[in-house]
């Protein structure tokens, strides 16, 4: 008899951005490095400020860079509306 309540953690898995060179942004709203990205689960580290609005001007709803841009858009409390919409310098 198996018991079926038991079983492995499933692989967390992060989907990243790959625009830039030097920044990524996973989909939990980190921003990292791209040399201190997990190379497994495609996650940055769980450390610094989780949907950072760096270098975004949420009055004209544009940000200098994407991944910023992506870590502020995925922050749950910001409503549709207030979303970035633009890239600046990309």
């Amino acid at each position: 008899m198996f018991r079926k309540d038991i079983g492995f953690a499933a692989p967390i898995i992060c989907r990243s951005t790959v625009q830039g060179r030097h920044l990524i942004s996973d989909d939990n709203g980190y921003v990292c490095s791209a040399l201190s990205i997990d190379p497994w689960s495609r996650c940055c580290p769980r450390t610094g400020g989780r949907f950072s609005c760096q270098g975004c001007n949420l009055d004209s709803q544009c940000c200098n860079s994407y991944e910023y841009c992506v870590s502020c858009c995925l922050n749950p409390s910001r409503d549709q509306g207030s979303r970035c919409a633009e890239v600046e310098g990309s």
